[in-house]
């Protein structure tokens, strides 16, 4: 099993031996859970409690989606005995000709549950597609683990493995990330088709507000005046060594842009103008790598900053039907 740690370090104590360099080896592990908990923000689950606390996630009625009655809450085992994940599969009232899934993944914070991925999930299911969402080990109602890249892009292949498992044969699988969950997504997919080549049965890929790589975006927190803890973090790190050896070092480098090159099938990149919290300048970056490294079917959308659709609300855009439609022809 993931190894939880239950030393509580305040934020205080964790900048205060970072900065001493002269870490008690009793207190190492709780710095880095804490650190870690900053990264993933998976305790903030405000904005997946619709009715209040406690968190429930296997009611789906009262979360606002379409078609509650073809929508069910599942439970996916993890290999191993490592634990499960909880999801939710959606399937629209809509008939379709072909079956296509929606393979989403979340970013950082809240769960499957969070409004504005359920919204998306809406628009989704009125254009005819299913839907399976889940959250990762240490997020929602899923198992308790302290997450790490290696921990989520496990997660991603086991419950990409259970939707193929249960899919028809001739259904077309889009995975799609947002924000942490497009990195998520293109280092789980990079391993997939390095693995299994054109067989890894995802026939297109969707990255809403992806960044580059962690680096970069934690240089981004640097300029975050609400984020004071990781803004300390990563000066301390920048002078012990460097950034680089620090994400490496606490597992989350999350480098999609030494992954999406090795992502064989055709990717549509969404992006914000407006986008406060990943710039769309490292969403550029990641687009011109890719196609630096090689690849030609790669597609990217820009919504104009005039929209107001900032990091999670590109599901506003009237547009974005059409986008999705025409690019899983």
């Amino acid at each position: 099993m993931e190894k939880m740690y239950s030393i509580d370090l305040s934020e205080e104590e964790n900048i205060t031996e970072i900065t001493e360099g002269d870490i008690q080896e009793e207190k190492k592990p709780g710095m880095k859970t804490n650190i870690l908990s900053k990264i993933f923000r998976q305790n903030e689950i405000l904005d997946s409690i619709p009715t209040g606390l406690p968190l429930d996630l296997s009611d789906l009625s009262q979360y606002g989606l379409l078609a509650t009655g073809k929508c069910q809450a599942v439970q996916i085992p993890c290999p191993g005995g490592e634990g499960f994940l909880k999801a939710w599969f959606m399937e629209s009232e809509k008939a379709v000709e072909e079956e296509k899934v929606i393979f989403y993944s979340h970013g950082v914070s809240n769960t499957r549950g969070a409004y504005y991925r359920v919204a998306l999930y809406n628009v989704l299911l009125t254009e005819g597609f299913k839907v399976l969402a889940y959250d990762y080990r240490g997020f929602g109602d899923s198992s308790k683990v302290d997450p790490t890249e290696s921990t989520v892009v496990q997660d991603f292949k086991t419950a990409l493995d259970w939707l193929r498992g249960r899919s028809k044969e001739n259904t077309n699988i889009v995975a799609w990330g947002h924000s942490l969950g497009a990195a998520i997504t293109c280092h789980a997919l990079a391993d997939e088709f390095n693995e299994k080549g054109n067989k890894a049965g995802v026939e297109a890929v969707i990255l809403e507000a992806p960044f580059n790589n962690m680096v970069d975006e934690l240089k981004v927190a640097v300029n975050d005046v609400h984020n004071v803890f990781i803004k300390n973090i990563v000066k301390v790190f920048g002078r012990m060594g460097g950034l680089g050896k620090m994400t490496k070092d606490y597992d989350i480098a999350f480098q999609s842009d030494k992954w999406i090159s090795h992502i064989l099938c055709p990717v549509l990149v969404l992006a914000a103008e407006d986008d406060a919290r990943i710039p769309i300048s490292l969403t550029i970056k990641l687009v011109d790598q890719a196609k630096k490294a090689g690849k030609e079917n790669i597609t990217f959308h820009k919504f104009d900053a005039s929209c107001g659709h900032g990091h999670k609300h590109i599901f506003k855009s009237d547009k974005l039907p059409h986008l999705v439609k025409q690019f899983c022809k």
